[in-house]
């Protein structure tokens, strides 16, 4: 029974081993590739807008096909799943709030440290991309030493202002059928 965990353990980290190498030549070929016009260029991005074509969609217990009906009807699903009814509060409620002491308030003020960033980071899967900039969170752990000066002045300014520069909150959303 342990000899069968221990060759399961095997097996897995060969398999994560091979998609990691296959990973990393698809990502070679692109690079070298990618960008020229060529065919491997031009099948990529036949076979991409194939698979991202949308045909038709089932919204409910109807379905979909016509462009301009699926359109007006994302929308309308979206706008209905994101928002919510307003709700009167009753005011006359008494709530009893644990209050924090002036020590732990003055905790809640103190700038971020390079160690807080450096685990933000760090606890994000490092194969997850963060937006359309295309950096993945392994890009930002194995350039480090690079980045951290440019991630600290930046979280520095989010705290002095309490604004993000716009690009960092940009991503892709696609609807998933």
């Amino acid at each position: 029974m342990v000899e069968m965990k221990r060759l399961n353990l095997e097996l897995r980290q060969a398999i994560k081993s091979k998609e990691s190498v296959w990973r990393q030549k698809s990502r070679m070929t692109w690079l070298k590739d990618g960008n020229s016009n060529t065919t491997f260029f031009h099948r990529a991005v036949k076979i991409r807008v194939k698979r991202k074509i949308v045909h038709g969609m089932k919204i409910g217990n109807s379905w979909y096909c016509e462009p301009k009906e699926l359109k007006e009807k994302m929308f309308n699903f979206f706008i209905n799943h994101f928002s919510y009814p307003l709700r009167k509060w009753k005011m006359d409620m008494v709530l009893k709030f644990n209050r924090l002491n002036e020590a732990e308030a003055l905790k809640l003020e103190v700038p971020f440290s390079m160690e807080e960033i450096k685990e933000a980071v760090w606890s994000c899967d490092k194969n997850k991309a963060s937006g359309p900039d295309g950096f993945s969170q392994w890009f930002f752990r194995k350039c480090w030493k690079i980045v951290q000066k440019d991630l600290f002045k930046m979280m520095g300014e989010f705290y002095k202002t309490g604004k993000l520069e716009i690009s960092i909150n940009l991503s892709f959303i696609a609807p998933i059928p």
